[in-house]
């Protein structure tokens, strides 16, 4: 069913043409203007008519989950960051009337041979509240909801659908478990957003994660022939076919490293293809890096199991290393207290080690700051 919307009031009389944008047409998720704006480097009068008109109309919905906010300009104009720019000014519009900011994406594609540019808009609406993932272990902070300003505590068991939220505090964390078989290690200090996540009968599924801050672990599972998974941040785009990865978000940069099969990296200002055992960064302007090889795996010595003695615990160096992560925590899937030390040489003093029975691993660090797999995972007691 189409829904057609005006967001001004429009007096007796005035033709569709003379209405902002020249009119405003929802139709099952995609935003029809009759006259779509021209990119421009401050916001005109006329574009903010439209933005009210276009807040309006979906607000005027009732069940508006996602907004995207798509400046299409050519290479000269994208180059320096200059496309999200103005998708940004569009999304801020949006969200001082009314639209929340965190159901906001602002994006700036390739321009199509062509075509020219403009600002495009797309929406998703809530159409089934049917769990499609769930919290299968949390500790510490952990706040789940479908708005991210007002989430409410979560615990192991909670269920999750289409565009809900979930939060993590400091030292807080939780794995996510998705309806495909995917898998989310959310560490601490971390905001997500749960997209479209769509599965059928033939293994062929669509998956979409919105990490709006912070950092996680996926473990992508393997889908049918044209399945697609995809992890946003507000940088860029991590499109993946079956594969481990770490993505994080770093002020004004989106950090990549695969562990297992392939991710393509992909910003307004181009994309790469980042393999197993390589990293890349994404950067403010959206330009990726050329992959760079991570470091070697690391090899625990001792302690593997059983008490921590004085000399602490210690491990092989790794060529190339300009330092080591040790990551503590109370399960060995190191969602409860996590904790991370670092260390510059190749072993970290029993005091270091937290007091009771815990699991540790450790990975080297290189001096870009990428950080290659992780050792084996040993239980100790201190």
């Amino acid at each position: 069913m189409k829904t057609w919307a005006l967001a001004l009031a429009v007096c007796a009389g005035q033709a569709w043409a003379d209405a902002p944008c020249g009119g405003v047409k929802l139709n099952a998720g995609a935003v029809e203007l009759g006259a779509p704006p021209a990119p421009a480097s401050a916001l005109t009068a006329g574009d903010t008519a439209c933005g009210k008109a276009l807040a309006a109309a979906l607000k005027g919905t009732g069940g508006i989950r996602s907004v995207t906010v798509a400046v299409r300009m050519s290479d000269a104009d994208r180059s320096g960051g200059g496309g999200i720019a103005v998708a940004k000014a569009w999304a801020a519009l949006l969200a001082s009337e009314g639209i929340p900011a965190a159901r906001i994406s602002p994006v700036a594609p390739l321009l199509p041979a062509g075509e020219k540019p403009s600002v495009r808009f797309a929406y998703t609406e809530q159409k089934s509240a049917r769990p499609v993932a769930a919290v299968v272990s949390s500790a510490g902070e952990v706040k789940t909801g479908p708005d991210a300003a007002g989430l409410k505590p979560s615990s192991t068991g909670t269920k999750l659908v289409p565009f809900d939220h979930v939060q993590t505090g400091t030292g807080g964390g939780a794995r996510i478990a998705i309806a495909d078989g995917s898998a989310l290690e959310i560490k601490p200090d971390t905001l997500l957003r749960l997209g479209s996540i769509e599965l059928n009968a033939q293994l062929k599924r669509s998956v979409r994660v919105d990490l709006l801050r912070g950092n996680m672990n996926v473990v992508a599972s393997k889908g049918g022939e044209g399945s697609l998974f995809e992890v946003g941040t507000p940088l860029g785009l991590a499109g993946v076919r079956g594969t481990t990865f770490r993505i994080g978000t770093e002020g004004e940069s989106m950090r990549l490293e695969t562990l297992e099969g392939a991710v393509a990296l992909k910003g307004p200002g181009g994309e790469v293809l980042v393999g197993a055992g390589q990293g890349a960064v994404l950067g403010a302007d959206g330009t990726p890096s050329a992959p760079s090889v991570l470091p070697a795996v690391v090899e625990g010595l001792a302690p593997r199991r059983g008490p921590v003695g004085a000399a602490g615990l210690s491990w092989r160096a790794v060529p190339g290393a300009a330092g080591y992560v040790v990551e503590f925590a109370r399960d060995a899937e190191f969602v409860r207290e996590p904790r991370r030390e670092r260390a510059d040489g190749t072993s970290l003093p029993a005091s270091a080690v937290p007091e009771g029975t815990s699991w540790w691993r450790v990975s080297a660090q290189d001096a870009r700051g990428f950080s290659g797999p992780t050792s084996k995972v040993y239980r100790v007691t201190r």
